[in-house]
């Protein structure tokens, strides 16, 4: 049996915290990930939601060949945001990592370095990387892109604040947090099953600024059985986004800018989860505002282009002939 032990390493005053339902099969990969980093957590803890059998015996068959990660389970199962709200109460180091069984580190000195921006920027709250998707096999779904010519990059609050009011453009599975934000922004403050994390980085902006160590650090593993994969239905994906905004914009500390920009940000979701025979549901709901016609007209262009590019693939490929039976149709999407 092959132990996985971290070398004669500096350890940085770090948590890693690593949720797992199912995931057995790919927690070596993770785990593996951190010992290949050139600093040592301080902690590192595996974590699974009470897997139903066989799983939770093979989760715990692992612990042997890596003796320097607690293994835990909560006393039954917890559900997605409950687990992590758990994990993370009980950290106790300055900086915490929250991440998937699913998903591998592949940069050795993201830890090190996130920890390094911490310590030279005392008002950033959250340090993350790039990720990039993975196969269940570990292959690329899309190239890797390469390291940027400045590494790190401060983004002041307001200014992700206005972006995050659109999308969510922060990671939720390589972000490191200073643990101290929590005294102001509790964690995963909104139970949506769906928008967590997007929840969380929004109301952490309230808090300090966020850094990006803009180089990819991570495989993002896409599965039918991840968390994002349970919610590929449309109308529940609409149902949490729409659920995200008014959480937020019944917030006491969102100001009357930070509210238009979510007001913006909630029409244009709910005009790209519609399709094109319902977009008149939203123009009526709020009364035809010169934001709601600019994105519509946002969406249907971008709907055109990527219309356009998928009959174009299906073209190329041979899969449809011109005026075939099955050509994508424009208008139900």
């Amino acid at each position: 049996m092959a132990t996985f032990a971290f070398a004669d390493k500096p350890r940085v005053p770090l948590s890693v915290r690593i949720i797992s339902y199912k995931y057995d099969a790919w927690l070596p990969g993770s785990l593996g990930g951190l010992a290949m980093q050139s600093v040592m957590p301080a902690e590192v803890v595996a974590s699974d939601d009470c897997s139903p059998a066989p799983h939770t015996q093979a989760f715990w068959d692992l612990a042997p060949q890596f003796p320097w990660v607690h293994f835990q389970q909560p006393p039954h199962n917890l559900g997605p945001v409950p687990h992590f709200r758990q994990l993370v109460a009980g950290v106790e180091q300055p900086y915490y990592l929250l991440m998937s069984a699913d998903d591998t580190l592949v940069d050795s000195d993201f830890l090190r370095d996130a920890v390094a921006v911490f310590e030279q920027n005392p008002n950033v709250v959250a340090v993350f990387g790039r990720h990039v998707p993975v196969d269940v096999d570990g292959r690329l779904l899309v190239p890797e892109p390469p390291r940027a010519s400045v590494e790190v990059r401060i983004l002041p609050a307001q200014d992700l604040r206005d972006r995050l009011a659109f999308d969510n453009v922060v990671p939720a599975v390589c972000t490191v947090i200073r643990t101290s934000v929590h005294q102001q922004v509790p964690p995963f403050p909104i139970d949506n099953t769906l928008c967590h994390d997007w929840l969380q980085w929004y109301l952490m902006t309230f808090a300090g600024d966020f850094a990006l160590i803009d180089r990819p650090v991570l495989h993002y593993r896409t599965h039918r059985g991840s968390l994002s994969a349970a919610h590929e239905h449309e109308a529940k994906v609409a149902k949490c986004v729409d659920e995200f905004y008014l959480a937020l914009l019944n917030r006491p500390e969102v100001s009357a800018h930070d509210r238009e920009q979510l007001r913006a940000g909630r029409i244009r979701k709910q005009l790209a989860y519609l399709p094109v025979r319902r977009l008149w549901r939203p123009v009526v709901e709020h009364v035809g505002t010169k934001q709601t016609w600019q994105a519509l007209a946002e969406t249907l262009s971008e709907r055109g282009v990527r219309r356009l590019a998928q009959w174009r693939t299906a073209l190329w490929s041979g899969q449809l002939a011109p005026g075939a039976q099955g050509l994508p149709d424009l208008a139900e999407r």
